[in-house]
């Protein structure tokens, strides 16, 4: 059995705000007064962890750690999980009901912007485009729509991905939206799915 089992929500007030840097930013640029008990604005998330150790990947191969429809709920996942724990699995937040594999008629039209990320740096960059994708405000376009958001540990640093929707309209570097963080331009890379390998 692994570490991870599904996570049981209770409502807190969580010492790390959605007021608390670094994330206020990300979060003002909402227009509506966001408390603990607020509805996350694009809807029901859900984190899926899968072990680094697995070869096979089914949805099966996933576990499920709770699914989230308020921020009250967000934070509880994170209080439960760790959020510096980011950095240290492979973790899948997607929007509902997007399941966390790319074929899924729900990705494969779109891509992922793709970049590096210091250990250090990682599960608070991470958290950050989490945030920002649940307030449809991580990309410089709203119809850009982002479905997941993935991390996944390498030797000193992290890999992070942004799902998109439509590799078609938006797949250029440019469209993610790196205002919120230090990520600079010249280190995104887009991928459309299509070009994956089956």
């Amino acid at each position: 059995m692994h570490k991870f089992d599904r996570v049981q929500f209770k409502e807190i007030n969580h010492p790390l705000s959605i007021d608390t840097p670094p994330y206020h930013h990300t979060m003002s640029q909402s227009n509506e007064e966001l408390t603990i008990h607020s509805s996350i604005p694009t809807g029901s998330w859900t984190l899926y962890f899968h072990s680094p150790e697995e070869t096979k990947w089914t949805l099966q191969s996933f576990i499920n750690l709770g699914s989230m429809k308020t921020w009250g709920q967000f934070w509880s996942l994170m209080e439960v999980l760790q959020t510096e724990t980011l950095s240290d699995g492979m973790f899948f937040m997607m929007r509902d009901p997007s399941p966390p594999l790319w074929e899924s008629h729900h990705h494969i039209r779109g891509g992922c912007y793709s970049f590096r990320c210091q250990k250090k740096d990682a599960a608070e960059v991470c958290l950050t485009y989490i945030i920002a994708s649940m307030l449809g405000c991580s990309t410089t376009n709203v119809d850009n729509k982002i479905n997941g958001i993935s991390i996944s540990p390498k030797r000193g640093f992290n890999i992070i991905k942004l799902w998109n929707t439509d590799a078609q309209k938006f797949n250029q570097p440019s469209t993610l939206s790196t205002s919120i963080s230090s990520l600079k331009e010249s280190e995104i890379i887009y991928t459309p799915f299509v070009q994956k390998k089956m």
